[in-house]
């Protein structure tokens, strides 16, 4: 193929993309419109197969613009097109975070469409890990996401939801290795990691500190303290080595009940 010709295909990829990328973003935006204003009405199962196929149709838009800019053929200028028009970005937005949004708020009767969406977007991002090694660190973040969304939705069968937790935390690792220093990637580990305080204080304090902090990750640890404290026996001591840890460390966190950080300190130590 010459490199004109790999451009105009190109440019037609992108037109047919951008024409089912704007009847996305219609579609969600009046979805997301309905939720914000707490209109959640019933979505007809064949209505929910149309928005899959119109969803699944803009993915595979936007994978083929990415194989005719990553082409051996194609020139310097072409290959710099997904960057300069944002496509990583887009893919998660426009192709799959958005449309997974409106799908989340009309659980549980869309859960069948979800994961037939979930399992498809899944596939197509390993297409993109694998074949588009540019930007491998957002493909693996995605796969992360996605893996967690897996997660999250799954009810009915434990192995299952353990399969894919592990996978999200395999991703998220991953992503950590090539972006040590992003809070975010931490406070999403921690997300995942909900069977374990420990590991979960442990995560959210290193998204705080780190060079790109994840401000989210303060209303989050709150969150996790209150949980904790729920754990409590009827307000009473904490017999669990554990808890106790994760107490102080609301203590510090907090600056509330100080005074009495020394003796619950001192009962900790006496639990090693």
């Amino acid at each position: 193929i010459q490199p004109d010709q790999l451009i105009r295909e190109a440019k037609s990829i992108y037109a047919a993309m951008l024409m089912v990328e704007n009847k996305c973003n219609e579609v969600d935006r009046q979805e997301d419109a309905k939720v914000r204003a707490g209109d959640i009405q019933h979505i007809p199962a064949t209505r929910y197969k149309e928005l899959v196929v119109l969803h699944r149709t803009l993915l595979y838009e936007q994978y083929d613009f990415f194989l005719a800019c990553s082409h051996p053929a194609a020139t310097p200028q072409l290959k710099l097109l997904p960057h300069k028009y944002g496509m990583p970005g887009r893919i998660w937005k426009s192709g799959i975070h958005t449309f997974l949004e409106v799908l989340r708020h009309h659980l549980p009767e869309s859960l069948e469409h979800m994961l037939t969406f979930l399992h498809m977007a899944y596939g197509v991002v390993c297409l993109l890990y694998e074949t588009i090694p540019s930007h491998k660190a957002t493909w693996i973040e995605c796969l992360g996401d996605l893996a967690r969304y897996r997660m999250a939705v799954e009810e009915r069968d434990a192995e299952i939801r353990d399969i894919w937790t592990d996978r999200a935390r395999e991703w998220y690792y991953a992503a950590t290795d090539i972006f040590p220093t992003v809070g975010r990637l931490y406070h999403h580990l921690a997300i995942v990691a909900r069977q374990n305080a420990i590991e979960q204080l442990y995560l959210y304090v290193k998204s705080l500190t780190v060079d790109l902090i994840f401000t989210g990750t303060r209303e989050s640890v709150l969150i996790l303290f209150q949980t904790v404290s729920k754990e409590t026996p009827n307000g009473g001591l904490i017999t669990n080595v554990d808890y106790l840890f994760v107490q102080l460390h609301q203590m510090l966190f907090t600056k509330v009940d100080l005074d009495a950080a020394p003796a619950k300190m001192g009962y900790f130590l006496s639990l090693l």
